[in-house]
């Protein structure tokens, strides 16, 4: 940021050490500099490279993400005619994926995660920081022709499909006690069949250690899941909204990532602070007193 203000940039780009993830800031009309999300520059890269592939091959085009990515990824998607595709959270299960289409005939076009993933080739099949970095670029350029930011670009997508906000968060529960309290606190997700989180009905669980879709409008409807086994659960929820649970595979910590929609700013800052405290509520202050398991 510093060394952007000092050469006056309009675009700020950083990866990590090994150059698999990208970050990128732009500044924005007060001059000052706004961070995209991961899930934000994700929209913004689909966006651009669909409008750029020939129309014929769309089709049989895929987009993959995984199952915490925002849904505004599968919305610009279907504006385009291609086929979304969810995998497990970790880049290994995308990479997975486009091994299948070599022989299910199936294009890759792009695929990437909330935590600032970004795959566009079938050269590399993990995530990609610098090719995401070089293709940041020519999409900046792209828009600055135009008279526009990524920022304008950003509201584009919003004022064509609407309003979507995602966030994460986690609580460190150390030792072996915080093991069992983890344990406990996704199972209660598993086990109750919660039926609306504050004002939103919640439609299906999504149970991904059973294998298993739940209809929680509909009494025994039951739909198979045909991903990895994995700790993790999900609902989804009235409105485009979502929230989901699983344990950190590195850290001791449950980690929860929840999404927003809404067709204006204000409704969707309005669903996403209310699940927010919601979940706040549900999985932090419940540490505190028994759960049942």
């Amino acid at each position: 940021v510093a060394l952007g203000k000092q050469v006056g940039a309009d675009l700020l780009l950083a990866t990590d050490p090994d150059a698999d993830r990208l970050g990128v800031a732009v500044k924005n009309a007060e001059g000052t500099y706004e961070t995209l999300t991961g899930n934000q520059l994700g929209a913004l890269l689909l966006d651009y490279i669909l409008s750029k592939t020939d129309q014929r091959i769309l089709p049989n085009a895929r987009m993959i993400k995984t199952i915490v990515t925002s849904e505004l990824g599968r919305a610009i998607a279907s504006s385009y005619g291609v086929k979304t595709i969810d995998t497990l959270t970790g880049f290994k299960y995308i990479g997975e994926k486009i091994n299948e289409f070599d022989y299910t005939g199936e294009t890759f076009l792009f695929g990437y995660e909330e935590s600032y993933g970004y795959l566009m080739t079938t050269f590399v099949r993990d995530k990609d920081g610098v090719h995401a970095a070089i293709k940041t670029c020519e999409m900046a350029e792209h828009w600055r022709r135009q008279g526009l930011s990524l920022l304008d670009a950003l509201d584009k997508l919003y004022e064509r499909h609407g309003f979507y906000r995602e966030a994460v968060d986690d609580l460190t529960l150390e030792g072996k006690s915080g093991v069992e309290k983890i344990n406990a606190i996704i199972n209660r997700f598993r086990n109750e069949n919660f039926q609306a989180f504050g004002s939103l009905k919640a439609l299906y669980k999504e149970d991904y250690l059973k294998s298993e879709k739940v209809n929680l409008l509909i009494k025994n409807d039951i739909e198979s899941l045909h991903l990895p086994k994995e700790n993790v659960v999900k609902y989804i929820l009235e409105d485009r909204c979502w929230l989901c649970l699983r344990p950190s595979g590195t850290e001791p910590k449950i980690k929860w990532y929840f999404g927003a929609y809404g067709e204006t700013e204000a409704e969707v800052n309005k669903r996403f602070t209310m699940l927010k405290e919601t979940l706040y509520r549900l999985i932090v202050e419940e540490t505190t007193t028994p759960i049942n398991e």
